[in-house]
């Protein structure tokens, strides 16, 4: 406790924005004395947001604008702040991006031509949704995306990635008809690797093994 002072404190936790776990690690003590301090001696904390925005700040910026442009580098990026401007909403905080209505492929795949050659996005940071309504065909909707490459590129984009996921995944029932949790574990399944892509490492995307069809087998043999 000797270490520690107001002038210490506000050195390094406002003037230098420091954590106070970054704080106690650096004064050796930890984070707990850190903050019975600065309660005991009235120290206003920051609260969330100002925390999250001041970690934000330091954090370098996931994308590099493009400078000296060729003639048609300057149509695509004319192109792209036309379309951010002017289509869809603009999305921001946390899932920060542009929202775009009625539009179709051609346009899209010329917005992320502009965000990957022009503003030169961190590829991690990239991507796109598709809204199904529900008088909408979702598989015609898949079907065409597949076709236009957008999905294989997704799943192949961390292909030469240092970073590999993948786990052994059993399979869902062999004696028993299907349940509603058979699809929560396949969700839950599913999600993890979608998060894993999004944060680099390649995967197989290859769930399940062939015997997923033995209770199906199992339940036509009681019928014959």
């Amino acid at each position: 406790m000797s270490t520690l002072s107001k002038e210490i404190i506000e050195k390094l936790y406002y003037r230098e924005g420091l954590s106070t776990i970054k704080v106690a690690q650096k004064l050796n003590v930890t984070p707990w004395v850190v903050l019975s301090f600065m309660r005991s001696n009235k120290m206003v904390r920051r609260t969330f947001k100002e925390a999250n925005a001041l970690d934000f700040n330091k954090k370098p910026f996931t994308f590099l604008l493009k400078e000296i442009l060729t003639l048609q580098e300057e149509k695509l990026k004319m192109a792209g702040v036309v379309l951010y401007w002017g289509e869809g909403a603009k999305l921001r905080g946390k899932n920060s991006g542009v929202d775009f209505a009625n539009s179709n492929s051609e346009m899209i795949k010329v917005f992320l031509k502009f965000l990957r050659e022009i503003c030169r996005v961190d590829e991690k940071k990239l991507r796109v949704y598709l809204y199904c309504y529900s008088n909408q065909n979702i598989e015609s909707l898949l079907d065409y995306w597949y076709k236009e490459g957008i999905v294989e590129k997704y799943l192949r984009k961390n292909q030469s990635s240092d970073k590999k996921f993948s786990f052994l995944d059993g399979p869902i029932t062999a004696n028993n008809p299907m349940g509603v949790h058979h699809a929560w574990g396949r969700t839950y399944k599913d999600l993890w690797q979608r998060f894993f892509n999004m944060k680099g490492c390649s995967g197989r995307f290859q769930n399940g093994f062939d015997e997923q069809g033995l209770w199906v087998e199992v339940e036509v043999e009681k019928e014959l």
